[in-house]
């Protein structure tokens, strides 16, 4: 009867479950997935993008499908409470690996390491995307490198190594399928091992992480591994280089040697020296291979002599072989086991021993490692003993890992939902707002419309003549609404001016007069040239009175005070009246043009239109900057404005108005013109 806890905890075990990789467009904090690299035993690998500065990165997954698999909503789970203690042991592994690669950043030989996290019930590594072919694909192409070829590619990958090896890590899984030519040539180390060892102490996943023909003796077994554990693989993957094929696995090296060494292979095409340190790294026994990146280079350079290569081992009787490869599975370290005592009892010692004494050789070997063998259970019961004390906590890590999870999760949900609610309400509100804007605007329109065709209506029954249409143009003008003509004809120009008129007087801009307006513009034009007449009259009398010397005032007559002069006698009549401005020196000065800067851009001298005593002045540059006066003309006809950048300073005297003033603000000019 199958344990009711591990049934609780169980993940689904569809294949599609089991590998299931995350979908394009899935985030993992700031990365968004773009589409799945590869997948493997262990785990699997993603092209992503890092939406903060752009950047194609490389993510690969903890995904070891024999302990874990993914829920519907994207979380890893372990597959059970047996397998939840070795999945929590390796992701926390797996992020020790990334720690330790991120340090390694710059390091030849190496992929990059760029952030590493734990998300969705498991870690992740996040590197550098490195385009280009893996070994394993260009040797299935070309067959097999030449020596220039394998020397560019083994230095930066033994450099390295040699950085790897001394930050006290090692790949543990070098074979072609790992090795990475970029674009420009240059290889590069990928899917470092060292999360798989959180199942290399179970001897029921002994045979699913190390890659046959590349994997020493040692990651068979639970002997010490070191450098000399990726010297092995990547001397493997160098004999592959040479010979076109990987080479025998080390398991069935122990019972029968057949790989062919390297010297003999790549004979007569490669150095010797580079021939005989493949051979030296390829030693089954790990103190007969080189113990050093730096030992290796130096066997590989003819610095030093190679480690001599073991005698192969005499041939097992067929009934026995075939015995020995029926066990499957877990068996298969027990087998390596037994074929390494096998190994080192049937390795002939060096002359010609007696037989007595090759037997007692080969019963002190057997002792020894039967000793080696107990030290080890008692070392692996001591382990597992620990593992079954700290299994409720792992227990408790794990179920706090799944809540959290499933909060996350709910919390994305809702968020999700919260968001798209918002957004409803505010496309609704905004379309409501606009609604309401277009309904105002159709309703103001509609108003106005009614509004101009009411005061149309109104205009058209006081039957304007021609003659009054001429007048309230030139009253319009005067007053500064200048409609550009006075033909009677009331164009867009005139209806504009009669609109701005309005708007000044704070009534409703319709561009059509009422009775009232009409009235009141005739009316102020009037009293305006009523004044303009008495003011021109008392000039012409003071120009046409004599001079008379210096002498004490007489008293006057009553009856000559009474008298009118002769030169206001002469003064006349008033001429017949037309529309005027209202100040004294009100009017259109466009007579008699001249101006020293004329020839200047930004300002030519067309004339200047006094209003109210008051005309306005401006002043354009090239560089699109606007100088602005507004200019008062006192009783006396002087004017003066130094507060403004132009300081335009004159006199109207009479029709003539002269003025100077700063052209742009640097340069006096004068101007002059008359009314």
């Amino acid at each position: 009867m199958a344990d009711e806890s591990e049934n609780l905890t169980r993940a689904p075990e569809s294949a599609e479950d089991e590998l299931g990789p995350l979908p394009a467009g899935f985030r993992i904090s700031r990365y968004i997935v773009e589409e799945t690299l590869g997948k493997g035993g262990f785990g699997i690998t993603y092209r992503a993008r890092d939406t903060q500065i752009g950047r194609a990165v490389a993510i690969k997954e903890y995904m070891p499908v024999h302990l874990a698999a993914r829920r519907g909503d994207w979380v890893v789970m372990p597959r059970s409470t047996r397998t939840a203690e070795e999945f929590v042991q390796g992701s926390a592994r797996f992020l020790a690996e990334a720690r330790t690669l991120a340090q390694l950043e710059g390091v030849a030989g190496v992929v990059n390491v760029f952030d590493f996290l734990a998300a969705n019930g498991t870690a992740y590594l996040v590197m550098e995307f490195v385009r280009g072919e893996t070994l394993d694909r260009l040797l299935a192409r070309v067959g097999t490198l030449d020596e220039q070829e394998l020397q560019r590619l083994l230095d930066p990958l033994l450099d390295g190594l040699e950085r790897v090896h001394a930050a006290g890590f090692l790949h543990r899984d070098i074979k072609p399928s790992n090795i990475l030519i970029d674009e420009t040539g240059k290889p590069k180390l990928i899917d470092f091992g060292a999360a798989r060892e959180s199942a290399s102490g179970r001897t029921g996943q002994m045979t699913a992480i190390h890659t046959p023909g590349y994997a020493p003796l040692e990651q068979l077994t639970s002997s010490r591994q070191g450098p000399w554990t990726d010297i092995y693989a990547l001397a493997a993957t160098l004999h592959h280089c040479i010979g076109g094929k990987p080479p025998p696995d080390v398991l069935e090296r122990m019972v029968e040697d057949q790989l062919v060494p390297a010297v003999e292979v790549g004979r007569g095409r490669y150095d010797k020296a580079f021939l005989a340190a493949v051979d030296a790294g390829l030693a089954i026994k790990v103190e007969s291979r080189p113990h050093s990146i730096a030992d290796w280079t130096a066997i590989r350079r003819g610095d030093a002599r190679p480690a001599p290569s073991p005698a192969p081992l005499p041939a097992p009787r067929p009934p026995a072989r075939r015995k020995l490869w029926v066990i499957g599975g877990a068996g298969a370290v027990a087998i390596g086991i037994v074929a390494v005592a096998a190994w080192l009892a049937m390795a002939p010692p060096a002359g010609p021993p007696a037989r007595d004494g090759a037997i007692a050789n080969r019963e002190r070997d057997m002792a020894e490692e039967k000793a080696r063998q107990e030290a080890v259970a008692r070392e692996r019961s001591e382990a597992e003993a620990k593992a079954r004390r700290e299994a409720d906590e792992r227990a408790r890590q794990e179920a706090a890992v799944r809540e959290r999870a499933e909060a996350e999760a709910k919390a994305r949900r809702e968020a999700d939902e919260k968001a798209r609610q918002e957004a409803v309400v505010r496309e609704r509100a905004e379309a409501e707002a606009k609604a309401r804007r277009e309904a105002d605007e159709t309703a103001r329109q509609e108003a106005a419309d009614q509004t101009r065709q009411d005061a149309e209506a109104i205009e058209k029954t006081l039957r304007l003549t021609e003659a009054q249409r001429r007048r309230v143009q030139a009253a319009l003008t005067i007053r500064g609404f200048d409609t550009g003509s006075s033909d009677g004809v009331f164009g867009p120009r005139t209806r504009q001016m009669i609109a701005a008129y309005q708007r000044s007087r704070n009534e409703p801009q319709t561009g059509y007069l009422t009775a009232d307006q009409y009235s009141q513009l005739i009316r102020e034009t009037e009293e305006a040239y009523a004044r303009q007449e008495e003011d021109r009259r008392r000039e012409a009398a003071e120009k046409t009175m004599p001079a008379q010397p210096a002498k004490p005032p007489a008293p006057a007559k009553p009856s000559e005070a009474a008298k009118p002069t002769e030169s206001a006698s002469a003064a006349g009549p008033p001429r017949k009246r037309d529309p005027l401005p209202l100040g004294s020196f009100d009017g259109q000065y466009t007579k008699n043009l001249s101006s020293t800067c004329s020839a200047f851009r930004g300002w030519t001298f067309e004339g200047i239109t006094v209003v109210n005593n008051l005309f306005d002045m401006t002043w354009d540059t090239t560089a699109g900057r606007s100088f602005r006066c507004q200019v008062k003309i006192e009783s006396d006809g002087v004017f003066r404005n130094d507060e403004c950048r132009l300081k335009p300073s004159g006199r109207v005297s009479g029709d003539k108005l002269t003025m100077t003033f700063l052209a742009g603000g640097v340069l006096w000019c004068s101007a002059s013109a008359q009314r």
